[in-house]
């Protein structure tokens, strides 16, 4: 997964949608919303100290933080 391989660092979700989806796919961008979602409530389930989070930062992109 690219925010593991990037752990710490802000991946922009333009990024993201490159890596993952075919290059002649032109879906919403609300589809990564709701794998970043899913994400979450995966790694993140739970007490932050204790888990990884995915951080949003708007307009920007996500970055996975550790304990």
């Amino acid at each position: 997964m690219l925010l593991v391989a990037e752990v710490g660092r802000v991946v922009t979700g333009e990024h993201i949608l490159d890596d993952v989806l075919d290059e002649n796919w032109y879906g919403s961008t609300k589809t990564l919303d709701v794998h970043i979602s899913t994400l979450r409530r995966k790694v993140g389930a739970g007490d932050a100290t204790q888990h990884p989070t995915i951080t949003a930062l708007p307009r920007v992109g996500y970055r996975l933080d550790t304990p």
